[in-house]
């Protein structure tokens, strides 16, 4: 299974339009042959182009461009064995003959450029992350086809959710989480920023939101984040607050900043890894749990995207409640404010909400350390290999060394991994 950069291209993919699927005729126009730059009326590049980009991608990538005269808009399908087929509008921009496509999710940017060899094809390089791999492009019809931008998700995901909801692991055990509300940096935090009084006077929940949509006003989601800060708030709020996209953080990031805003208010939260199931995936996500007393419950926040769910009735939904109602196709409601789009958004949580991992103890600067990590993870869910898997993948994609492969695997075997209980994971046990 190729979900490789389905991680380099779920970061823009389903960060930005999520898994997607179209109408089958991009896929099914007569082909006709190649033509040279010379022997298209207006713009060489109208028509559709249809190539495979190489490994490790092995994306088949079909091109719909629009351009009788100067290009007016482009729409972009890719299918593998993983995906679907997707329509996705592009940015795009022309420069001394090359046609140069962009994604742009808020610094998950990469690019398609395209430009005529000299038997007539386009070819065409992809980039993101420092990495390149590229394609040759053949014309299949002189028409464009205007596609349906859709998104579904994808069955296959819906059923490893499904398949997988029993968390009762004979290994498994109670876990007591722990959270330090005290110290005294983050009364600093608090107080430098006024959380007290943005905040409010509501209850838990409306308080919750209100330092969510603060924080989301002032930060940017960047999946490429260098992560040379210290992994606190204060020195985190310093790097990224009103500083713009340039200075967006990853999602692990915001959500460790988040979490202290909380705890420094008195609401105990703490940041959740959520896992995909396929070990050739490069991309997690990472949102924050927090407590609300009066509800008896946790609700599932997101500051990537200033994003959490309701039911019907109006419930924020905790992150075992989203999980339960994505595998069962039930109805759920998106906030208005968000800045994911409601499908693409369903479709990445369902690709990474197979496993997950929380520290035992959160308190101010506990992610700068080595924090005690705790897993929930289904039944006869093999973490150990998914592990040394998904490290081999990575180490494929980065070309990485094989005595350094040897030694992660090692460490990867030796480590204590602590798996939790559904109901101490997903309760409110703590000191």
């Amino acid at each position: 299974m190729k979900t490789a950069l389905i991680i380099t291209f779920y970061l823009f993919l389903t960060l930005l339009f999520g898994l997607v699927s179209c109408k089958q005729g991009a896929m099914t126009s007569s082909s006709v042959g190649a033509k040279t730059a010379g022997e298209v009326e207006g713009s060489p590049f109208h028509g559709t182009w249809q190539g495979v980009l190489g490994k490790p991608l092995d994306f088949r990538i079909t091109i719909d461009c629009f351009a009788q005269n100067d290009v007016e808009k482009v729409l972009l399908s890719i299918t593998s064995e993983e995906l679907a087929v997707h329509y996705l509008p592009v940015d795009f921009r022309t420069d001394n003959g090359t046609l140069l496509i962009w994604f742009n999710d808020e610094g998950n940017r990469a690019e398609i450029s395209l430009q005529f060899d000299q038997d007539g094809p386009l070819t065409g390089t992809y980039k993101q992350y420092g990495r390149s791999t590229s394609g040759t492009f053949t014309r299949i019809s002189d028409t464009p086809i205007d596609g349906e931008f859709y998104v579904k998700t994808p069955e296959h995901l819906i059923d490893f959710l499904r398949e997988s909801n029993n968390f009762n692991r004979a290994d498994a055990g109670d876990i007591v989480f722990e959270y330090d509300y005290t110290h005294p940096r983050l009364i600093e935090l608090r107080n430098k920023y006024g959380f007290e009084t943005i905040a409010g006077m509501g209850d838990t929940q409306s308080k919750a939101i209100k330092l969510l949509n603060w924080l989301s006003s002032g930060t940017h989601h960047k999946g490429d984040y260098d992560s040379q800060r210290e992994k606190n708030a204060l020195a985190l709020l310093e790097y990224t607050f009103n500083q713009g996209p340039e200075n967006g953080l990853n999602c692990h990031n915001l959500s460790v900043l988040l979490s202290e805003i909380y705890l420094s208010v008195g609401i105990q939260a703490r940041p959740l890894s959520l896992f995909p199931k396929n070990p050739d995936d490069t991309d997690n996500h990472v949102v924050v749990m927090a407590w609300m007393p009066e509800k008896g419950k946790w609700i599932m926040l997101d500051p990537s995207f200033n994003a959490y769910f309701r039911d019907p009735e109006g419930n924020i939904l905790s992150p075992a409640e989203l999980r339960n109602k994505i595998a069962s196709n039930k109805t759920i409601n998106l906030n208005s404010d968000s800045k994911r789009d409601y499908d693409d958004y369903i479709s990445y949580l369902a690709k990474d909400m197979f496993y997950f991992v929380s520290s035992r103890k959160t308190g101010f600067g506990t992610f700068s350390g080595s924090p005690e990590l705790i897993y929930l993870c289904p039944v006869d869910f093999d973490l150990v290999d998914w592990r040394v898997k998904n490290t081999r993948y990575r180490g494929s994609v980065d070309n990485t060394q094989a005595e350094v492969m040897v030694r992660s695997e090692e460490n990867i075997r030796q480590m204590k991994y602590v798996y939790a209980t559904a109901e101490s994971f997903w309760g409110n046990m703590s000191n």
